[in-house]
């Protein structure tokens, strides 16, 4: 946003060019970091940049103020770093040859597993409508929209069932499913009590609050 640029070449050196002049120029193998494969501005922090290594790494540290200091983070499994994009709302997308995944604010990072793209991802946006796109040298381009949904099952470890009914008792959530009863609480944490041990491995249909505080719960077989 400043007009400066920030480049790689491809033996891993890194640069920095204002007013069309190189101000800063530093050679990979000063570093103990390993190649260097990308880089990105902090947009946020002026001088600040993240680079993307060969390693599964990505280092954060102010080319202005001469790399003088600098972090060294972690994102196993991913390796090769093709691109880091920030965004304005303290997320940092890291994309790479075996897959895709993200800084969240609090600087934690966390892997995209099981997706459809995971190879030779090479850069990314986001568009007004806040979409990711995702584009591959290998595997084309992934669109990727936020769901209004939220995956309880997910969130709270269930096994795979099917789930034919849900219902809110007591501020827990009752979930019946082919394979049995599911408690959980208002954290999606689960729960045990005498009814999910009666009614493990009994297909639940249906379960619904009564108007004097009951709860009730219909079975098939």
């Amino acid at each position: 946003k400043d007009g400066v640029i920030y480049g790689v070449n491809l033996e891993g050196d890194f640069f920095v060019i204002e007013s069309l002049r190189v101000s800063a120029y530093y050679k990979g193998t000063d570093f103990p970091f390993g190649v260097v494969t990308s880089i990105s501005p902090n947009p946020v922090k002026k001088g600040e940049v993240y680079l993307g290594t060969e390693e599964s790494n990505v280092i954060c540290g102010d080319l202005v103020a001469g790399m003088n200091d600098y972090r060294i983070i972690s994102v196993d499994p991913q390796a090769t770093i093709n691109s880091i994009y920030p965004t304005d709302g303290g997320i940092v997308w890291v994309c790479a040859d075996n897959g895709i995944g993200y800084f969240d604010a609090n600087g934690k990072y966390i892997e995209l597993p099981n997706l459809p793209m995971n190879n030779s991802v090479d850069d990314m946006l986001v568009d007004y409508e806040g979409n990711l796109w995702f584009s591959s040298s290998r595997q084309g381009v992934m669109k990727m929209a936020k769901s209004r949904f939220k995956d309880i099952s997910k969130i709270a470890g269930l096994d795979n069932a099917v789930v034919n009914s849900t219902c809110v008792y007591q501020d827990d959530l009752y979930i019946g499913t082919d394979a049995g009863l599911y408690i959980l609480d208002s954290d999606y944490q689960t729960k045990e009590n005498v009814m999910t041990d009666l009614l493990k491995g009994v297909r639940i249909r249906c379960i619904k609050n009564d108007g004097v505080g009951n709860i009730w719960l219909c079975s098939y077989g």
